[in-house]
């Protein structure tokens, strides 16, 4: 799990250092290290603890720039601090540090003190029950992975358990999770005996993993799965014109035989096909103000008023927006709207507006997205040559982080029924097969240690910075997983910024082999270095146009592609220290092409 860029610039290096001093949150029952650096008046002293400085009430007298273990006793405005040795505050760091472990009722052991003097001694605040269960762990366990873990679960303030330990070893463990799909499916399909649960288990299996392992090859959508993932594309603009032609279609298919059936179906997956083509990747609260603008024009007909026509423009002036609109529309369309962005009138609009309407219908809905997706997913297993490659990445991807239930607790949480009703996760069916004690049961819970570490791991983030990391089960045909991370500072939206961000790709080519691919994004101007124990420079210029022209159609500059030579430990791409100081955008694919 390590990410791949090790070359901090020093002024991402300040902006980390800066953000790391800015805020410390702090929960009663919390043990940790602290300086006085100012007493105050009414019991109220200035503690430093690591970069941090906190004013807070004090339950003790203690002595200015001398160094303690305080307990929070209580949170608010100020917050309400207690020393460790109650009776008295002259004690070393190792004298309060046994005076933990025997309140905790845990042996002195070198192991144990060793244990909480790191812990103290790098500011990280810990509950007692944690530290006590903490403890516990490692007393089962004194590996340095174990002590690693069990370290970052307390800086993180994650749940301190064997379930959250086992969590953090199975994505941090050298299998794969293609291969424990695989595992597990090919553990339920030898059971004799099956029943509706395990039929749902290898069901929800099969659309991870190879085609080829699977016992039975994926079938296309059947006329009642198309049908239902026909209604969930329709897109609110142009609903009771589908509604009304597919009532048309229903009269007409009842009368047609099976095999002209077949033909209207494959036609249509192909224009499913090309509807992911048309993908403008919005956010919704922007699908929702083109919609809203849209209909506003369709309502008033030829009588747009300024104030729609202001509207629209405010919209396309996101020159990211313009740019992805511009590069899906034709020609004449595209000359059309680059006259309106100068001179909003509604003469040219009209040059441009059916087709601009006809791309924002394309747009995948939110809503009901696991099953659209699923539903995707299994035309592009049963038809492999149906997506092209990049739309089978996406599909992907897609499918898995909305199926796999790594926001099951979430929903569950937030009692959100209607969801887990429409479709099952791949969690909630793993949870409920191992309710039934099955023979392959033990698969199961491995599994699920994995899926659990994804959720614990996924995202973190800060009121500045966002870093996510996920693993995800190759593509067609194709063993690796895919792992991806980002890094980033946040945009004025609290999403990561594309205009100033970091991407690493990690890729096992057939014919280059390994091959690092680093792109560094300051202002839109992308720097490109790609790392390989051959030099391939010559073939780097071949394709250096066509990336420019590529990156152009996104409103990116391509300032330089450059080779290096790959370096002899893949630690030294990593580009964050820790994962709270994540600071630009990361993305790790290792696939073999």
């Amino acid at each position: 799990m390590e990410p791949l860029l090790s070359n901090l610039s020093p002024q991402i290096r300040s902006l980390l250092n800066e953000q790391q001093s800015k805020t410390l949150v702090l929960k009663q029952g919390q043990v940790m290290l602290g300086r006085v650096k100012e007493i105050l008046p009414n019991n109220v002293a200035l503690i430093q603890f690591g970069n941090h400085q906190v004013t807070a009430k004090l339950e003790v007298p203690i002595n200015i720039h001398e160094a303690y273990l305080f307990e929070v006793t209580s949170i608010g405005e100020i917050p309400q601090l207690s020393v460790v040795s109650q009776s008295s505050t002259n004690f070393s760091l190792a004298e309060q540090i046994q005076m933990i472990l025997a309140n905790l009722n845990i042996a002195p052991t070198k192991v144990n003190k060793q244990f909480l003097h790191e812990i103290f001694s790098n500011d990280i605040p810990v509950r007692q029950a944690d530290l006590k269960q903490a403890l516990e762990l490692l007393k089962n366990d004194q590996s340095q992975e174990t002590k690693e873990i069990i370290i970052h679960l307390l800086k993180k303030q994650l749940p301190i358990s064997e379930t959250t330990l086992q969590s953090y070893k199975a994505v941090q463990s050298n299998r794969t999770i293609t291969e424990q799909f695989n595992q597990l499916y090919q553990a339920v399909i030898k059971e004799p005996v099956t029943n509706e649960t395990t039929d749902q288990l290898l069901k929800s299996l099969s659309q991870f993993i190879d085609t080829e392992t699977v016992q039975e090859p994926m079938q296309p959508l059947n006329q009642e799965q198309f049908d239902q993932l026909t209604e969930w594309l329709q897109h609110k603009l142009i609903s009771r014109q589908i509604d009304h032609e597919s009532s048309s279609q229903k009269e007409v298919k009842a009368n047609q035989d099976p095999n002209e059936l077949e033909i209207i179906s494959q036609v249509d997956e192909k224009a499913i096909a090309n509807r992911l083509e048309r993908q403008l990747a919005l956010s919704d609260k922007q699908l929702f103000q083109f919609e809203k603008v849209l209909s506003q024009i369709n309502t008033q007909g030829h009588a747009v008023t300024s104030r729609t026509l202001s509207q629209l423009q405010v919209i396309l002036e996101d020159t990211i927006i313009l740019a992805k609109v511009i590069q899906r529309l034709p020609t004449q369309a595209q000359d059309g709207l680059t006259r309106f962005m100068n001179d909003p009138s509604q003469a040219n609009l009209l040059e441009f507006i059916q087709p601009l309407t006809d791309l924002i219908e394309q747009q995948i809905p939110q809503e009901n997205s696991r099953q659209i997706f699923n539903l995707i997913a299994q035309m592009n297993r049963s038809e492999p040559n149906l997506f092209p490659t990049k739309d089978q990445f996406l599909i992907q991807i897609k499918n898995y982080l909305l199926n796999a239930g790594l926001d099951f607790e979430a929903q569950i949480y937030q009692q959100d029924k209607n969801t887990l009703n429409q479709s099952s996760s791949l969690k909630q069916v793993l949870l409920e097969s191992l309710a039934q004690q099955p023979a392959f049961g033990r698969e199961i819970e491995q599994l699920l240690h994995h899926l659990t570490g994804q959720q614990l791991s996924l995202i973190h983030e800060d009121p500045s910075f966002i870093y996510l990391s996920t693993t995800i089960p190759g593509l067609i045909g194709e063993d690796q997983d895919i792992k991806l991370e980002f890094y980033s500072k946040k945009d004025q939206n609290d999403k990561i910024d594309t205009d100033y961000c970091r991407i690493a790709f990690y890729l096992e080519l057939n014919r280059l082999k390994t091959t690092m691919i680093d792109m560094n994004v300051q202002n839109r101007v992308v720097h490109l270095t790609v790392y390989n124990d051959q030099n391939i420079t010559k073939q780097l210029n071949i394709y250096k146009a066509l990336l420019k022209d590529g990156l152009k159609k996104y409103n990116y500059h391509l300032s330089s592609v450059s080779y290096k030579p790959l370096p002899d430990q893949q630690a030294d791409f990593s580009i964050k220290p820790e994962l709270n100081k994540a600071n630009s955008t990361s993305s790790r694919w290792d696939v073999r092409i």
